[in-house]
């Protein structure tokens, strides 16, 4: 059994003109629980102090250790940390954000548990503007934990997760193995990374647990400042990705919903130019004819990209996104309606096994009632007939003391008759 203590594990840590929340997430790491950690900083060419609290940090914890680079992005940054570590499990942490004490702890024992390539926690965020905390509902949503389960089994695997890496522990040899890596964009550059480690991976465990914070509204963060293109430049990427590990045939329904889903959040989110950008390249591959995309997006969603492309105006925005949502409750209203007739069924058909269960119970019951007054009468007619078989050994006791006595008499008389005649 593996000593867990003795498990090498790196967290990564990207940075980029961070100083105002960069001392919190060192912290975070180094109170760690778990005593064997390699801390990574790759300082992408800082200009606030962000280099020199890392090394402040470094001369007094020698478990950190700091990477320069020209600034490039976070997943360049990344990719230089994976060369560097030497872990036998990897963790990645935005410097803006932080860990519970007992994060690498928790998912370390889960992982070394079920021998799982990548463990996943819950986690929530924090607003940069009122630093009020929300739990994140939306990942990892519909997945037991604590389960281990082959992730690229799951039927809507692209939407059970987030396509980022910190709030997950991954395997070094699952990384190795698959050649997994970052790819060198301004924003989703981790998407790559995380869903083709998904996909490929055996082994795959939850814990529920929130262990990480991730921070949000921060103006300066590249979830605040992503550009529409490069989601295509990585999903394009995953795409080209699965259909080399011929795995695409089985993909594409959650992949083609997950794109929709991604673009119709940044369209809605992203300054109108973008919007329009991101709802042309939508309607394009509606246009070629993918009619996987065009279910996906559905008629209303349809009328929403095109109303972007032609007029993209705020107002006009918010009447489609609520035309837009209602639809997509209403599909998944009927998806757990569905879901709820079936659970019915299934709880019909336990409650009369269960009955069948009871009818069987109460039968034994009877019949081992009837089996202990069955023995009960045996054993009172047995006592009946003690009292006439214990006179009845009495009698032939005596008889055959009386037998004895006769026979003794009789020698004795024999005896006597013997000595008379000599």
């Amino acid at each position: 059994m593996v000593d867990k203590d003795s498990v090498v594990v790196s967290v990564v840590v990207p940075v980029f003109n961070v100083a105002e929340f960069l001392e919190e997430c060192l912290d975070s790491i180094a109170a760690q629980t778990h005593p064997n950690l390699e801390i990574i900083c790759v300082d992408d060419g800082s200009t606030d102090g962000s280099r020199a609290i890392i090394e402040s940090r470094a001369r007094l914890d020698m478990r950190i250790s700091l990477l320069t680079q020209t600034h490039s992005n976070a997943g360049v940054a990344r990719n230089l940390g994976l060369k560097a570590a030497t872990g036998d499990f990897l963790a990645f942490l935005d410097s803006d954000d932080y860990f519970e004490p007992d994060y690498v702890e928790k998912l370390l024992a889960a992982a070394l548990r079920f021998d799982a390539d990548i463990v996943a926690c819950r986690s929530s965020t924090i607003s940069y503007k009122t630093g009020m905390h929300a739990d994140i509902t939306w990942a990892l949503p519909l997945i037991a934990s604590n389960v281990p389960f082959v992730p690229r089994d799951l039927a809507d695997l692209f939407n059970q997760f987030v396509g980022w890496p910190w709030d997950k522990l991954f395997r070094r040899s699952l990384i190795q193995r698959e050649h997994l890596w970052f790819q060198s964009l301004g924003s989703t550059n981790d998407a790559y990374f995380v869903y083709t480690g998904l996909w490929l991976a055996n082994t795959m465990v939850i814990i529920d647990d929130r262990l990480v914070h991730h921070r949000v509204d921060n103006p300066r963060s590249i979830e605040s400042t992503r550009q529409w293109g490069d989601f295509f430049r990585a999903s394009d990427a995953i795409e080209r990705r699965l259909r080399l590990e011929d795995i695409w045939d089985r993909a594409k329904p959650s992949f083609l919903r997950w794109v929709v889903k991604y673009c119709m959040w940044s369209i809605r989110t992203l300054p109108d130019a973008s919007s329009a950008k991101m709802a042309a390249r939508l309607i394009h591959r509606i246009d070629t004819g993918d009619a996987e995309v065009s279910d996906a997006i559905g008629t209303d969603g349809s009328r929403y990209l095109n109303l972007i492309q032609s007029a993209p105006t705020k107002v006009a925005l918010e009447l489609m996104d609520m035309e837009y949502e209602n639809t997509v409750y209403s599909r998944r209203l009927a998806d757990t309606q569905s879901q709820l007739r079936d659970a019915e069924t299934k709880l019909t058909d336990t409650e009369q096994l269960l009955s069948e269960n009871q009818t069987a119970r109460a039968y034994a019951e009877q019949l081992t009632m009837s089996q202990d007054a069955q023995i009960a009468s045996l054993e009172s007619q047995l006592s009946r007939y003690a009292f006439v078989i214990r006179p009845i050994r009495t009698v032939n006791r005596v008889r055959r003391l009386v037998a004895a006595w006769l026979r003794e008499n009789a020698s004795l008389t024999r005896r006597r008759a013997r000595s008379r005649v000599k």
